[in-house]
């Protein structure tokens, strides 16, 4: 252990210093750093220690911080629990002493509790050194209160951690009023952060509002995270409010942003590590915090109830869809409407706009610095593309697609090739999704798609785009030709004499808009891999946005060489049929057809296209040298419908199609129940795969292991499902039946577990709910006590996506629980979950009573239940 403690002392060593320089002009808080709180004016309680289950959401902050972002990350905070130990103040108090002296006292009697002095190192040269104190800012009629606090770089061998305490002169001396230890989670009586250093400064009093006290906590760990936390104090207990982590110093700070009087709680969420963290490209994000008037609140981005002014809502909307875009220019500058419509009395909206506002300015400020490390990226982040491009064009075309581009040699981008292109592609993909003309898009996804793949015919296909898009583009043009004469994907003018003879049977040009500027723009064509000695062949199809008036449906053919010109062998229609299965998108792009391996018999031809403002279409084709045959298609709400995986390893993919539920709550709210479901070839044809007990020949454990498996699944319970079917030996996985049926269990189990824990999650309630997971689910509602669960204002609801629709969320706990009572009678967190949701339904306590009695009688030891009981029986 003498070693782990030596290396973390040479990995912190950094930080230390850094932390120190930052501080070295910081005096000794006094009682003028912050304005009086109004605080309790008795302390006087007994001395107890809070023990309470850890809230299973308590590091949401610290999860986000290092997460990359390119779409909104909806947050959700809960109190984190504290070791708060409190002394009963005896009267008198003693006779009030100066405040140098009582500084150098309260810090001695705080290391008096610790192996420690307060002006030497406790074990080594990395070890705590030692204790600062200041006076706390209280109201007139409160107590005078003290904090003190470690320093220094603790030790990990014997193990340390740093302390805050809260003190007041008693009759018999300095009492403790409140203590927090911050120490490691999974400490029964702790969920606050864990900081390595604290320097002297690192801990302040701040003004958050004036109904606590709040205190700062500014650590560091590691080499050169930061870490942060900010606890309330009311006169009893000191409880760590909101938590953050990040990669880089500086986590937390404080701002009005309304202007209000009341600070909101700024949480830093940028991704230091785009490149690396030396490299210095970053995206910047950052999560708020609100005060609701009894806890700090997350912001989330929320949609308005349909009882707002219909042209509010639309605006809300839209700047909900181009932030989640990462379309942050356009936001902002469409937040100028908000005036227009008098939404200063909108709390929903202005919280929304303040969200954006504050990120949107932030990307800006970056893309605006004319220091920053790598600006085409910083331009991409803030949503800008004709600015990103902008970097582009001080250099040739025939210098922007060479290996050695000087966009990536000598630059922060050289050696990270990999992670500039797949940054770029995941931040244009959704950009186009939303502005699919947006030509700057398309030439930095055709860029990027090249320096990943030379021979790509993506690349060509979103340069052209491009070019058709913006044909006064001299740069996007000159990049058409550059890479038709020297790629090493050369353009192939026997497939444009295809597209061309498919155009010609539309009765448009390759060059201009069939109708109007909404019509289909023209026709794109790629040779088909037909085999060493094949038949020659190419595919062509329409794209754009086809037009609706007059009626336009996109096309794709299959076209051979023949002996008068081009001859159609296939061909197919993507217009709408009486059974509604056949895939008729409204939108095809540049690359939306792509040659796909299924099986090796035929030919087959994938196709992703757009309908609607964001839903997505997908058809798989296939051929057989005669006909080309839908073989599979779906229609999902968002982009992505469809997908080709292995999932057995026998070289033959599988189809995968979305079937998730994207509007739980609203299409914005970004509450999801993923779903998808499976079609396997069967030698012949595509074929869904079910879930199908086995034959009464099949051995009997097996056969009971499965129809539970079925069993578990039918009533959502994904997560025992899925370690159930992990209990079959290697013998009984080569059964095809119950292969199939785990494939299925392990794809939509391993799917909706993702979601759990994940920094994007929006409401975790429901995420632990879909994957059968009901004891998480509650420990989601453990951080707040039953008034509060059971309250027409719960921090479950209010200032959550759930806001306005508690109908909505209360049939889907109950249809859920419903379901799963079934299969497991004695669920006792099923019950407390579906006696809340009559009362969201009903706003009767009485009307939960009868299932949370049962949760408690199910579960006698759970203080929630029967605290709730208690609660409701009032």
């Amino acid at each position: 252990m003498k070693t782990k403690s030596v290396l973390i002392w040479v990995g912190l060593i950094f930080s230390t210093l850094l932390m120190a320089a930052c501080n070295t002009d910081a005096e000794q808080p006094t009682a003028t750093t912050a304005p009086a709180a109004t605080v309790a004016a008795t302390v006087a309680v007994e001395a107890t220690a809070t023990t309470v289950a850890t809230p299973t959401l308590a590091a949401t902050a610290t999860q986000t911080a290092t997460t990359a972002i390119t779409t909104i990350q909806p947050l959700t905070t809960t109190p984190v629990l504290t070791d708060t130990k409190i002394t009963t103040i005896t009267a008198p108090v003693g006779t009030p002493i100066p405040d140098e002296m009582a500084i150098k006292e309260v810090a001695a009697a705080l290391a008096a509790t610790l192996p420690i002095t307060i002006t030497d190192t406790a074990t080594n040269a990395t070890g705590i050194e030692g204790v600062k104190a200041f006076k706390l800012t209280t109201a007139a009629n409160s107590p005078i209160l003290w904090l003190a606090y470690t320093y220094g770089l603790r030790n990990f061998d014997p193990e340390q951690n740093h302390v805050l305490a809260i003190y007041t002169q008693g009759a018999t001396g300095w009492q403790v009023v409140a203590r927090q230890e911050l120490k490691e989670e999974g400490a029964t009586d702790n969920s606050a952060p864990v900081p390595d250093y604290l320097g002297d400064g690192s801990v302040t009093q701040v003004n958050v509002e004036p109904s606590h006290l709040w205190i700062q906590v500014e650590g560091g760990v590691g080499a050169h995270s930061g870490l942060y936390s900010l606890f309330s104090f009311d006169g009893k207990v000191l409880k760590a409010e909101a938590t953050g982590f990040s990669s880089s110093p500086g986590v937390g700070s404080l701002k009005d942003l309304n202007g209000d009087g009341i600070q909101e709680v700024l949480l830093d969420a940028t991704d230091y590590y785009i490149f690396c963290y030396a490299c210095g490209v970053r995206q910047v994000q950052s999560n708020i915090l609100r005060w609701d008037g009894t806890q700090l609140v997350a912001v989330n981005l929320i949609p308005l109830p349909d009882s707002a002014p219909t042209a509010l809502r639309t605006l809300n909307e839209h700047l909900i869809t181009l932030a989640q875009a990462g379309l942050w220019k356009d936001a902002l500058a469409q937040l100028d409407e908000a005036a227009k419509l008098q939404t200063a009395d909108d709390a929903t909206f202005t919280w929304n706009a303040a969200f954006i506002r504050l990120n949107a300015e932030a990307k800006r400020d970056v893309a605006a610095n004319t220091e920053d490390a790598y600006p085409l990226l910083s331009q991409v982040f803030y949503g800008d593309y004709a600015a990103a491009v902008d970097v582009m064009r001080k250099h040739a075309a025939a210098d922007l697609f060479r290996a050695d581009t000087p966009l990536i040699v000598g630059t922060a981008a050289e050696g990270n090739e990999d992670a500039l292109v797949d940054t770029i592609i995941n931040n244009t993909s959704p950009a186009l999704q939303v502005q699919p003309n947006l030509a700057p898009a398309y030439f930095l996804r055709g860029w990027a798609a090249y320096h990943k793949d030379p021979n790509s015919p993506t690349a060509l296909a979103d340069i052209k785009q491009a070019a058709a898009l913006a044909p006064e583009d001299t740069l996007y043009s000159e990049s058409v030709d550059y890479l038709a004469q020297n790629a090493s994907n050369p353009t192939d003018p026997q497939a444009e004499e295809v597209a061309a003879a498919l155009m010609a049977t539309l009765g448009i040009t390759t060059t201009g808009v069939s109708t109007d500027g909404m019509g289909i723009q023209g026709a794109y064509a790629f040779k088909l891999d037909t085999g060493e000695g094949g038949q020659p062949l190419w595919l062509a199809y329409t794209y754009g946005l086809h037009s609706f008036d007059p009626e336009q449906n996109h096309v794709i053919a299959i076209y051979t060489p023949g002996d008068t010109g081009w001859q159609e062998v296939a061909r197919q229609e993507l217009k709408a049929q009486n059974d509604g299965n056949f895939p008729s998108p409204d939108y095809l792009g540049l690359g939306s057809l792509t040659q796909v391996k299924v099986e090796p018999d035929h030919i087959w031809i994938a196709l992703e296209g757009g309908a609607g403002a964001h839903s997505g279409v997908f058809g798989l084709f296939s051929f057989d040298g005669a006909t080309l045959k839908l073989e599979a298609s779906s229609f999902s709400s968002r982009p992505g419908a469809g997908s080709l995986k292995d999932l057995n390893g026998d070289g033959i993919q599988e189809v995968l199609l979305d079937a998730s539920d994207y509007y739980v709550f609203c299409y914005a709210c970004g509450v999801q129940q993923v779903q998808y479901n499976i079609l396997r070839w069967d030698g012949a044809k595509l074929i869904p795969v079910t879930l199908t007990p086995l034959p009464e020949s099949a051995p009997p454990a097996l056969g009971e292991l499965n129809q539970m498996a079925i069993t578990l699944v039918g009533a959502g319970l994904w997560k025992e499902a899925l370690t159930l079917i992990q209990t079959a030996t290697p013998a009984q996985a080569t059964d095809e039946t119950f292969t199939w049926n785990a494939a299925y269990i392990h794809l939509n189990a391993e799917a909706k577990r993702a979601i759990i824990g994940n920094a994007n999650d929006p409401y975790p309630l429901l995420s632990n709910l879909f994957y059968g997971d009901f004891v998480a689910a509650v420990d989601v509602m453990r951080p707040d006590t039953p008034a509060q669960i059971f309250s027409p204002s719960s921090p479950l609801i209010t200032g959550t996506v759930a806001a306005g629709f508690e109908n909505e969320l209360a049939d889907t706990l109950t249809k859920t629980v419903d379901a799963v009572l079934k299969v497991r009678p004695n669920l006792a967190a099923a019950y407390f979950l579906r006696g809340w949701a009559l009362y969201l339904k009903t706003q009767d306590l009485a009307a939960a009573l009868p299932d949370v009695k049962h949760a408690a009688q199910l579960a006698p030891e759970d203080t929630l239940y029967s605290e709730s009981v208690t609660y409701l029986e009032k």
